[in-house]
């Protein structure tokens, strides 16, 4: 009779700049949270429910809410040319930001999410593939974090304007 013994599996995600940050502004459960009772999982504005595959918040969402701010990781822009909306995402670790504003409305118009990729359900990364503008067919969406990670890689860098040193 032979046993066999497992080696241990490492599912810790690395350290990441995004672990202990939220979006500004965010009222519902915050990320590594549990998730809410039943009656308040309602899908976030109509987009999906907050909990993932661990039984954790793994999705912050604000409609209509774009991002103020900077989180700390580098925006890129994955539309290109921005016209009507600019959407534009972050990657660090095992967490993505992702904010989009409406770059021609008269009043602050857009939406903002924070996801802990590794624990997004796939309700989840379908409803953020749709709305970071890669259409309505979400067969392609990605399924895991290093998919989501190079997604947001091909994104361009957004040039910052320098800064002035203050004397």
């Amino acid at each position: 009779m032979t046993t066999t013994t497992a080696l241990p599996r490492n599912d810790t995600p690395p350290p990441s700049a995004l672990d202990a940050w939220t979006l500004p502004g965010v009222d519902g459960p915050k990320i590594g949270e549990p998730c809410p009772p039943p009656h308040e999982n309602a899908p976030a504005a109509g987009v999906v429910t907050p909990c993932g595959t661990a039984g954790k918040v793994s999705l912050e969402y604000q409609s209509y809410r774009p991002l103020v701010g900077e989180p700390p990781c580098e925006m890129r822009s994955l539309d290109g040319k921005p016209q009507t909306f600019e959407t534009r995402a972050c990657v660090d670790g095992d967490h993505a930001v992702f904010s989009s504003v409406c770059m021609i409305c008269r009043s602050m118009s857009g939406w903002s999410a924070h996801a802990r990729l590794s624990e997004l359900a796939p309700d989840q990364s379908r409803a953020l593939y749709a709305r970071i503008g890669y259409g309505t067919t979400t067969d392609a969406a990605p399924t895991t974090p290093a998919a989501w990670r190079a997604l947001i890689e091909k994104g361009e860098p957004i040039e910052r304007a320098p800064t002035v040193p203050t004397p």
